[in-house]
């Protein structure tokens, strides 16, 4: 035990983090995040909740810790594939996005699903309003509010599609989706934001 304790580089440190954050996960997609507790994961982890402790000090940061992890991967993927607002070819960045969704569907599907974190999807939104509204306001200042109600209006229909698609018992190929999210967002842009580079 004093070596599992003392190292989380440590093999079986890190199996049981998995399991204890996939029992989390598990439980957040069927029971509001309010009604999940140590106790409770501990059981249908099937281990004690000395062993939780060894891990996280409570069910907060045991989510903060999930949340993190996605969201320095999500950020990466948005620094990969900068916006030009010249030339703002972003297909690459959308692929890659539903690439990340695919490998971690059951992550994505407990946190953006009806019991999620509210504030973990602020924090994409926040994410992708810094390296792409606020690039192509830089470079349009006067058609800032054409651009606010285009971004709006993409970023809500891509958070639908991307519930739907999370939560379907049939999902399609994360390239399909990609395709189908960048004609949504290269068509709205199109239409309501005429003059700007899509």
């Amino acid at each position: 035990m004093e070596g599992y304790m003392n190292t989380k580089n440590n093999q079986r440190f890190r199996a049981m983090d998995v399991r204890l954050k996939a029992t989390m996960l598990h439980l957040l997609q069927e029971t509001p995040f309010e009604s999940i507790t140590v106790t409770k994961v501990c059981q249908v982890a099937g281990v004690n909740r000395s062993t939780f402790y060894l891990h996280y000090t409570d069910i907060d940061q045991m989510l903060a810790s999930v949340e993190a992890e996605l969201l320095e991967r999500i950020e990466a993927s948005v620094q990969a594939h900068p916006i030009d607002p010249h030339q703002a070819q972003i297909f690459p960045l959308v692929g890659d996005l539903f690439a990340l969704m695919a490998e971690n569907r059951e992550i994505c599907a407990a946190l953006l699903g009806p019991h999620g974190d509210m504030a973990f999807l602020l924090q994409i939104e926040a994410i992708l309003s810094r390296y792409s509204l606020q690039v192509l306001a830089d470079a349009y200042p006067d058609r800032r509010a054409d651009l606010d109600s285009g971004y709006s209006f993409c970023l809500s229909g891509c958070v639908g599609l991307i519930k739907n698609w999370l939560h379907a018992e049939e999902p399609a190929p994360p390239e399909v989706m990609a395709q189908r999210t960048y004609r949504l967002i290269h068509n709205a842009m199109r239409g309501l934001c005429p003059g700007v580079e899509e």
